[in-house]
């Protein structure tokens, strides 16, 4: 079956109904070394039985650990992590997803694997209870998720009870095992005929992508997924499609809810029909177009000027195949939480603007335009998130338009946009405020979450007003047209070099086409490549501003950040205009300066990019703002300390080993005293001792990118170039290892470890995690790839031991990590269960049973597949102009200028051997020269058991100053390191 597809994707599509009705998607992409099958069921937790809640979240888990065919629980995960493969899953209200990706020449073995799940699973009850605590480790991992909280309460106090809505999805311990326990319910049952019942091959979509000829593919999967049964079932949906959904009673009313994070946000929420059908229409589009603008005239820019809000965004919340719900979300300042009438009545006011619009054309046609830019220029996605899009889409969209469904839109129908806007009155909303004001005032309980709020019906007259006010008629009016609309699609590359690139990639594995640098002198590093590859009218520009006077102390810092604020302020409209027509902007503070990121369509960019640079020089910014602004960017640091206990050590480990990273707390401790004389001040000073290095890729020729250098600089009032050596510079701390004096007095590999210990901010907080860092030298080529390659061979051993069989928690992980060319690996768990001594002893013991057992253990065939998984890995070619840009920039921006480093790497583990894997874990996992750094974060309800460390971090700041620090230098290459594919 043909499916339509972007003009300029060079992927074939190929769509099919196998006999048994399940429906497939193959995409053949030729360039592609990894390989991806993604299968989406159309049930969620709407079916689970009403006394099993989160019975389809159970069952997703379960089918992960073993079928009739495969009956080794790890069999599946142990295969995808031979071969270079992740896999994973989610249950959603009315799908289930499953997923993995894997070296394109293992696909046939990972899909043989992966269809046993949906053909003959065992379920058994030894591990129904084990996995019942991997879905209460998951629950209470988001127990304390503001996101989360709130979209319970909407269902419990929006939701007919008899509506599937208004179900708790996730399940727990108690909804899984405990009550249904007491109730004498047998729940390994109830899953039985849950999957027998809704895995039906007519409820299931499959997507998989592979570099293999689409004939290939098609031999491959029908018969693999034809002998899915088919039980003929209806499709879940129809089963509620017909019942009331929202509870009448709750329209009209303003919900008060106490936030975890101090959070100040404002939601207006209708219920919308089912919208899937209306795709080649898409009224919610037009809806969310205009009431999300940010440009003069719209309801956010208002409402900004009025210093009400900070943030607006705008769009469907839910879209199922029975109803749908759209909602307006405000971050809210301090003088937006008193003025929240006052915003709904704005809010209707702008909604009247549009109902009295007449639904002008241009505003159609630029939206129109514009969705078809983004369908037909869209870059290629990695495989395994284009699966998982493919295979929910195909529940939803005609398998021919799969692709094309969300994006394009084919007519304009004002009637039924005016339909939609006839369910936008204030008798039918909802209206969910959070703030930390609310707490002690509000008397009702949210029972899963535990998330309390009150509920505040509004007048009759109030909801009348609300429907009547015009005060703010002549401040709001429909958007402008669109200066940033990109008109010149022609490429700047010719055909010879396309054709010179193409040959030299085959050669040289796509890395022989690199930056070069065009200038460079006291004011300027520019590093410049025409794309003669990925063949798309974009460019991406990166610039670093190196100044001498940026993040000398916590004041400057936190300066650093204001500023990056109030210039994202003043960029807004023009930013808002640019993002629409496809041009994106990013600002960000780092140590070593400030990081300018402008990308999109080649043909309007410069003028942005140009206004930019003049505005971070102007700084024309409004000081009636600075108290909303200086609270906004308070409570944002405020609330990166109350995420959970592993995303804190992660926190607390980059302040330990980064010699010039600042902790949070040191910028809130100066927030306060911050005055507006000092960022006038701090503005002035950035700019006298610059030095501007530069990313110029993509359809830019090098006259271009010289004279766009050249523009910039006109605007700048640099008084003076910052030599390189005087570039603020990443170092970092070396971990020191244990005094050999010591060593007779260890008692074991816990000894030799730095302990940092903190509690998490939190009160409510029942998690505890562990981090431990093990520190490798300042790496070369050699040392990186064998670190990468332990990793692999590690992770999915670490994953099954410490989540699937202990149990210890949800978050599970380990990962390789580079700063400043200093590697390491980090292996991290969190856990609702155990305390912080406690998952480290397990951690040390996983260690030392993987070298016994696995790295011992390991035969040359199974080494010679890790290799070939982590070779494949290296060489896979970037598949995005975005991607290729983001490679060369990390070099740049790191000063290693590395551009081969994955082709090196990849030539050289053709030399590992497996004594060098033994020797290396060896030295830096097991020996008394290990460099070992634990971070514990505890919980403040949980008491701890006595242990005493001996080598404890008090402070870290302390710690630094008295450690050694590496010396900054290019990648290291040991004159030795010559190898060749």
């Amino acid at each position: 079956m043909w499916v339509e597809k972007p003009k300029y994707d060079s992927r074939q599509y190929r769509a099919l109904c196998l006999n048994n009705e399940l429906r497939v998607l193959l995409i053949s992409d030729a360039e592609s070394e990894k390989a991806a099958a993604a299968l989406n069921v159309a049930v969620g937790y709407f079916s689970d039985p009403p006394n099993i809640p989160g019975l389809a979240h159970l069952l997703e888990h379960l089918l992960f650990l073993g079928t009739d065919k495969y009956p080794d629980e790890s069999e599946y995960h142990l295969y995808l992590s031979h071969h270079g493969g992740t896999c994973n899953a989610f249950t959603a209200e009315e799908n289930t997803c499953f997923h993995f990706d894997v070296t394109d020449q293992w696909l046939s073995g990972a899909l043989d694997r992966f269809a046993q799940f949906f053909i003959a699973p065992l379920l058994k009850e030894e591990v129904y209870e084990r996995e019942v605590r991997a879905v209460d480790s998951e629950h209470c991992k988001n127990i304390l998720t503001d996101a989360r909280r709130f979209f319970q309460v909407f269902k419990c106090v929006a939701a007919e009870p008899k509506h599937p809505l208004a179900k708790f999805g996730t399940g727990n311990r108690e909804t899984l095992y405990e009550k249904p326990r007491t109730e004498q319910v047998d729940v390994i049952k109830f899953l039985k005929e849950f999957h027998s019942t809704f895995y039906s091959s007519n409820l299931m979509t499959l997507c998989v992508l592979s570099k293999q000829s689409l004939d290939e593919l098609e031999q491959l999967i029908v018969p693999l997924f034809s002998s899915v049964p088919n039980r003929s079932t209806s499709a879940p949906y129809t089963f509620y499609r017909n019942l009331p959904v929202f509870k009448q009673d709750s329209f009209g009313s303003v919900y008060k809810l106490v936030p975890v994070q101090d959070r100040r946000t404002l939601q207006i929420l209708w219920p919308f029909p089912e919208l899937f059908s209306k795709y080649e229409i898409k009224p919610e589009h037009y809806l969310s177009h205009l009431l999300g603008h940010e440009g003069k005239g719209s309801l956010y820019y208002l409402l900004k000027e009025k210093g009400w809000v900070n943030n607006l965004s705008c769009g469907p919340e839910m879209m199922l195949h029975s109803f749908s719900t759209f909602g307006i979300t405000m971050e809210l300042t301090e003088m937006g939480l008193v003025n929240v009438e006052n915003i709904l009545g704005c809010t209707y006011d702008y909604l009247n603007c549009i109902r009295n619009s007449n639904f002008p054309n241009y505003i159609f046609e630029e939206s129109q335009k514009l969705e078809e830019l983004r369908f037909h220029f869209r870059e290629r996605s990695e495989p395994l998130g284009e699966v998982v899009r493919n295979a929910l889409n195909m529940q939803y969209y005609p398998l021919s338009k799969v692709l094309s469904g969300p994006y394009l839109i084919h007519s304009f129908d004002p009637k039924l946009i005016l339909s939609l806007l006839e369910d936008m009155i204030p008798s039918k909303m909802w209206v969910m405020i959070s703030s930390k004001t609310f707490e002690g005032l509000v008397d009702e309980r949210e029972p899963w979450y535990g998330t309390h709020y009150g509920r505040f019906p509004l007048s009759g007259e109030m909801l009348f007003q609300l429907s009547e006010i015009k005060e703010e008629e002549g401040n709001l009016y429909l958007p402008l047209p669109n200066p940033f609309i990109p008109c010149d699609f022609s490429l700047k590359c010719r055909e010879e070099q396309i054709v010179a690139s193409e040959s030299q990639s085959v050669k040289r594995g796509l890395f022989e086409r690199v930056p070069k640098q065009i200038r460079k002198d006291a004011m300027w590093t520019i590093h410049h490549q025409l794309d003669d590859r990925f063949q798309r009218p974009k460019v991406h520009l990166y610039f670093f501003l190196h100044s001498a006077y940026f993040h000398f102390s916590p004041r400057q810092a936190l300066f650093a950040k204001l500023y990056c604020l109030f210039l994202e302020d003043i960029l807004n409209e023009d930013g808002y205009y640019a993002q629409l027509a496809g041009i994106h902007y990013q600002l960000e503070t780092v140590n070593e300066g400030l990081i300018l990121y402008v990308g999109g369509y080649n043909d309007r960019i410069s003028n942005f990019v140009l206004r930019v640079f003049e505005e971070m020089v102007h700084f024309r910014w409004k000081r009636e703002h600075w108290h909303i602004k200086k609270d906004l960017l308070k409570r944002r640091l405020e609330n990166s300390l109350k995420r959970e206990p592993f995303h804190l050590a992660l926190l607390e480990w980059k302040c330990l080993i980064i010699e010039s990273q600042l902790h949070v707390d040191d910028l809130l401790e100066n927030i306060d005293s911050a005055s507006e004389e000092e960022i006038d001040s701090f503005h002035l000073k950035m700019f006298e001792q610059v030095h501007l290095e530069a990313l110029m890729y993509g359809n830019i020729l090098q006259d271009e990118a010289l004279q766009m250098s050249h523009q910039i600089s006109s605007v700048l009032p640099i008084r003076q170039g910052l030599k390189e050596q005087a570039w603020p510079i990443k170092r970092i701390v070396q971990i020191p290892i244990v005094d050999k004096k010591d060593t007779n007095s260890l008692n074991s590999l816990n000894d030799m470890g730095i302990h940092f210990i903190k509690n998490a901010r939190l009160e409510d907080e029942e998690n505890e995690a562990v981090l431990l860092y093990f520190q490798v030298d300042q790496q070369t080529i050699y040392s990186h790839v064998i670190l990468e390659l332990l990793e692999q061979i590690m992770s999915k051993h670490y994953f099954d031991d410490l989540r699937t069989t202990q149990q210890l928690g949800y978050i599970v992980d380990t990962r390789v990590v580079v700063v400043s060319e200093v590697a390491g690996l980090l292996m991290i768990v969190q856990s609702s269960t155990y305390s912080t001594h406690y998952l480290e002893k397990r951690m040390e013991l996983f260690l030392e049973q993987f070298y016994e057992n696995i790295l011992k253990q390991i035969t040359e065939d199974e080494l010679a597949d890790y290799l070939q998984a982590l070779r494949s890995e290296k060489l896979e070619p970037a598949k995005r102009l975005s991607q290729q840009a983001a490679w060369f920039w990390s070099e740049i921006s790191s000063h290693s200028y590395y551009y081969n480093r994955f082709y090196d790497e990849a030539a050289c583990l053709n030399h590992i051997s497996r004594n060098d894997l033994l020797n290396y874990f060896h030295r830096y996992f097991r020996s008394i020269e290990q460099r070992r750094l634990s971070v514990h974060v505890r919980s403040n309800k949980v008491v701890e058991e006595s242990i005493t460390y001996r080598r404890i971090v008090a402070d870290a700041d302390m710690f630094k100053r008295n450690q050694f620090i590496y010396p900054t230098r290019q990648f290291l290459k040991a004159e030795d390191e010559r190898f060749s594919l």
